[in-house]
């Protein structure tokens, strides 16, 4: 029976597997079951949880001085949008974690209608009416929360 030589690059290592033709089509099926079983999304992360939280906390409570002048506001603004950015670098650089770095995303575009947005209408009008606020908070609490459950709705690590 002939044998097939596979020849599987790993990193720049190259990796010699001698394999027989009849056993070819199982090789490449528990390979094929070994990727399809291997999560598909990041594991638990507690620093990314705890970084939500507390944004989701700080940035609620500036959204509350909206209705105050902006210049009364702009470096805790300017500190809220630095530790977004941090929060966002964190995920970001997570493995498998596409899905929470698109919400993070959305959530700090000031393009959009979630918290950059909202911090984009403020330096504009440098005062925000009440019910704009509260709709604003309301909408913003929702996005926080989709990224807390996504989180929470994850795997955690296995105990070393």
């Amino acid at each position: 029976m002939k044998a097939m030589m596979l020849i599987i690059k790993n990193k720049g290592n190259a990796m010699k597997i001698v394999v027989k033709r009849s056993n070819l089509v199982f090789f490449i099926l528990s390979i094929l079951l070994l990727f399809a079983c291997a999560p598909r999304i990041a594991l638990y992360n507690e620093t990314a949880y705890s970084n939500a939280v507390s944004l989701k906390v700080e940035s609620l409570a500036l959204m509350d001085k909206a209705s105050d002048s902006i210049s009364a506001h702009v470096q805790e603004i300017s500190t809220l949008e630095t530790n977004i950015e941090k929060a966002y670098q964190y995920v970001r650089w997570l493995p498998r974690n596409e899905l929470t770095v698109a919400q993070w995303e959305i959530l700090k575009d000031p393009n959009r209608d979630l918290l950059g947005g909202f911090l984009a209408k403020w330096k504009e009008k440098k005062v925000l009416h009440a019910a704009f606020i509260q709709e604003k908070e309301k909408q913003t609490t929702d996005a926080f929360n989709e990224i807390l459950k996504l989180e929470t709705g994850k795997n955690k690590p296995k105990d070393k």
